[in-house]
């Protein structure tokens, strides 16, 4: 350990480099952090594989969404699947009727429900016991 009073390299060595700073206040405050060099990043992990990205689609009946649905996979054949997952997300209405296709086979379906709308105060819920449970009905 040694007090740094100029400028000076940081050497590299077979353990991780730390440095401790610390601050001396006049009216008796002190602070003290400890420095430490970043570590090497690791291998970049492998892709995931796009077949895995799941299609959303949706319309505004059941019929209609099983036409949509063959539609889709009709035609996207030989397409990327992420740049397909991206462009149903992004680029298409979302309607009642959702169903989800992973791979192409289809692992969700539902109609979303008529929710009304909910204000959430974010930290002002500790006052008393359900004060926004009557904005939530």
């Amino acid at each position: 350990m040694e007090l740094v009073t100029d400028r000076a390299a940081w050497p590299v060595t077979d353990h991780p480099r730390r440095a401790g700073v610390s601050s001396f206040g006049l009216s008796g405050t002190n602070a003290h952090v400890v420095l430490e060099h970043e570590p090497v990043a690791p291998a970049p992990e492998p892709p995931v594989p796009t077949e895995l990205v799941p299609w959303v689609i949706s319309a505004r009946s059941a019929a209609g969404l099983d036409a949509q649905r063959d539609s889709v996979l009709a035609s996207v054949a030989g397409a990327h699947p992420a740049r397909v997952g991206r462009a149903l997300a992004v680029e298409r209405s979302a309607l009642e009727h959702r169903s989800v296709l992973l791979g192409g086979v289809e692992v969700a379906r539902g109609v979303v429900g008529g929710g009304g709308v909910c204000f959430v105060f974010s930290g002002q819920g500790s006052q008393w016991l359900g004060m926004g449970r009557g904005l939530a009905g």
